[in-house]
């Protein structure tokens, strides 16, 4: 399936026709053998919103996941939710929805371009291979100028049984998650966590900001090898809730290395008295006592026409 648009592609909201609701989006899959189709769309802007997808991908088999391409000269955006609680994604996985081992094939392919990806409301973008027996995961590439994640979002590559797929973020301004992941990860098996890199590694370029906040980036195992994180940047600030990890609880721990300058922000700061300032310190005479004239204190607001009189005057 090949979408091209010169201005925009957007999906949004909830449709009802001849009896039948649900969410608006594109949905190619497999039940058997064969591998999940193709899905290109490229517009100048696109955004998938309410709870609207895409999906490509095997529910039966060993077929493989679906390939997702999607290409926008300005920018992807998937956010809002559904009224029934259901979020925006893409997804190019592998199911086992029998639950016969053995029957999964390796997860799909998502690659992303625009100058500016934005996810929000729980969005995710996945692919996986779940299922005993099953596949590798598939490789998620994105490239874009910014990337903005908030509010519970995911970018994930992860297998129940085999090895986890790789993430590649290429981001030359900045890679900023607050209240979101980005995971490679596998549950069960030997399998070993997938790698996450962001920064280009050919060109030897990285982002001019990676922020974590309250987010974590991680390529973890169970019983195989932990993955891979490498992270190039300019600028790279991380509250101290947030966690970049390549763990394994049975295997070998993965790989965290990050190639930015040493910044210790806390140390440039000054850390203020908690104790309040008394007035009484400075005011030498007291209102009371300039009053002379008067048995009482008063407070008066006036409209200084030139500047205000000094403080002891």
């Amino acid at each position: 399936v090949t979408l091209k648009a010169a201005e925009s592609v957007s999906f949004a909201g909830e449709s009802s026709k001849a009896g039948i609701s649900g969410i608006s989006g594109i949905w190619i899959s497999t039940e058997e053998a064969g591998d999940a189709g193709k899905l290109t769309i490229d517009a100048k802007n696109i955004s998938f919103a309410d709870g609207a997808y895409i999906i490509s991908g095997t529910f039966s088999g060993k077929g493989k996941g679906g390939e997702v391409t999607l290409n926008a000269a300005e920018t992807i955006t998937l956010s809002g939710v559904s009224s029934e609680g259901n979020r925006s994604f893409v997804d190019a996985s592998s199911y086992n929805i029998y639950g016969i081992i053995g029957n999964t094939g390796p997860g799909g392919k998502i690659s992303v371009s625009a100058q500016k990806l934005s996810i929000s409301d729980k969005g995710k973008i996945t692919t996986s291979s779940e299922g005993e027996g099953g596949g590798q995961a598939g490789d998620i590439s994105l490239n874009a100028s910014k990337l903005e994640m908030s509010g519970g979002t995911s970018i994930s590559s992860n297998a129940t049984f085999s090895g986890g797929g790789r993430i590649s973020v290429d981001a030359k301004d900045t890679v900023h998650l607050t209240d979101s992941s980005i995971t490679t990860n596998v549950a069960q098996g030997s399998g070993r966590g997938g790698d996450i890199t962001i920064g280009n590694p050919d060109t030897g370029t990285g982002s001019r900001f990676v922020i974590l906040n309250r987010s974590h980036i991680q390529a973890n195992a169970q019983d195989g090898d932990g993955g891979a994180v490498f992270i190039q940047t300019e600028n790279f600030l991380k509250s101290a809730d947030s966690k970049v990890t390549a763990t394994s609880e049975r295997g070998n721990q993965g790989t965290v290395k990050i190639d930015a300058p040493d910044l210790d922000i806390s140390s440039g700061l000054t850390i203020l008295s908690g104790n309040f300032f008394d007035a009484i310190r400075w005011a030498s005479t007291p209102c009371e006592a300039r009053s002379s004239d008067e048995p009482e204190s008063r407070f008066e607001v006036r409209i200084h026409i030139a500047h205000p009189v000094p403080f002891g005057d």
